[in-house]
């Protein structure tokens, strides 16, 4: 498979389907898009605007892509400054992974697609995981960090399913399950959406399989977990529909089928597609809080370079089927075909910078930094 965004990109145009802001979906919503009284659609469509996330600060230096390392910290090597960071948190407990960060779908977010973690309430849910477990919060902060990322993870999964249906039916299913089919019933013992019920299961498995890294503690924080996922809103406390192996395969086919295509469909588990650490490692993650942390968490900053020529020109070609041509000396344009057209040089041999920020306002990129990257990860 191609580079996810030149995959969803290649679907998206193939079926004709046209990418609105999801700002202005939200605007243009009926008033009676909700089911049985609560709102059905998307949870990262319902909260666009990120209101009510205490404490997320989004100052361009605080805003920056970071990636894990290979393996997670040994246990307390991430400590920088014991006590600072977990005192004087607010009261108010955080009560599930998508408080903590969001995914944020190629198919309505484009170039901001990827998740996006907010440090404040991520040191707030490891507080509360701690505490627990009578446990430090020190210790278990890189843990906590990925076991969010395993519910968010999951929504991408679904997001390539839904995209992978959409290639072989060419019907683009994904955008109106997001908008009225996210949160439909249809189980009897369903009281959310059935997605959130299955990445909040993803979290359980990870908790349950940590014992390589917290020795006889392990136990301690899967019960922490499976007791605050019981604990957490429709949807997210239905993970114990997914432990019966008899029954899970049902429950996929009725979120791929009943919720995301919107008529029934025949799935085993076995072919139920799940990304790969190299899947993953395309999804871009943002972190939205003080960079310095990071190291506690056991994550670091996304190392980058200015992408050559050639990977520019490829990743332009792939991704927009942009057609570039010479032009005086050692200048080429290029044009998207879709009103987006420039130029930029080849003497260096790289992407300059002050030509890398032009495309990237042009291509609606945070920064000329982010498309860099996405040019790297895509070429």
């Amino acid at each position: 498979m191609a580079s996810f965004p030149a995959y969803f990109e290649a679907v998206m145009s193939r079926n004709q389907e046209p990418h609105i802001p999801p700002r202005q979906i939200v605007d243009s919503w009926p008033d009676e898009l909700e089911y049985a009284g609560d709102p059905i659609s998307a949870p990262w469509l319902r909260d666009e605007s990120q209101a009510g996330r205490a404490g997320v600060t989004t100052r361009p230096r605080d805003r920056v892509l970071v990636e894990l390392g290979d393996s997670l910290p040994q246990l307390g090597s991430n400590l920088a400054d014991p006590g600072r960071l977990f005192t004087g948190l607010p009261d108010e407990s955080v009560d599930n992974a998508d408080a903590v960060a969001i995914y944020r779908p190629w198919h309505f977010f484009r170039d901001e697609w990827g998740i996006e973690i907010y440090e404040h309430n991520l040191l707030r849910f490891t507080h509360q995981i701690a505490e627990a477990m009578c446990e430090s919060p020190y210790l278990l902060a890189p843990i906590v960090f990925r076991q969010v990322l395993e519910h968010e993870y999951a929504h991408f999964d679904f997001e390539v399913i839904a995209t992978r249906f959409e290639d072989v039916t060419a019907d683009p299913c994904y955008r109106e399950y997001c908008l009225s089919r996210y949160a439909l019933r249809v189980r009897d013992e369903q009281t959310g959406p059935l997605e959130e019920a299955i990445a909040t299961w993803r979290e359980v498995v990870f908790a349950r399989r940590t014992r390589g890294v917290l020795g006889p503690a392990s136990s301690r924080y899967a019960k922490a977990v499976e007791m605050l996922s019981r604990e957490a809103p429709s949807g997210y406390r239905d993970w114990p529909l997914l432990q019966d192996p008899k029954t899970r395969g049902s429950v996929v086919c009725d979120l791929c089928g009943g919720c995301i295509l919107g008529y029934p469909f025949a799935l085993e588990e076995g072919d139920w597609w799940r990304s790969t650490r190299t899947h993953r490692a395309e999804v871009p993650l943002r972190w939205m809080g003080e960079h310095e942390n990071l190291k506690i968490f056991g994550a670091r900053e996304k190392e980058w370079r200015r992408p050559t020529i050639k990977e520019l020109e490829r990743w332009l070609k792939s991704t927009y089927g942009a057609s570039i041509t010479r032009g005086k000396g050692s200048h080429r344009h290029y044009d998207l075909g879709n009103g987006v057209k420039g130029t930029y040089s080849t003497s260096a041999g790289h992407l300059l910078r002050p030509e890398a920020k032009q495309l990237a306002a042009k291509l609606e990129f945070p920064s000329d930094r982010e498309l860099c990257i996405a040019i790297l990860q895509g070429a």
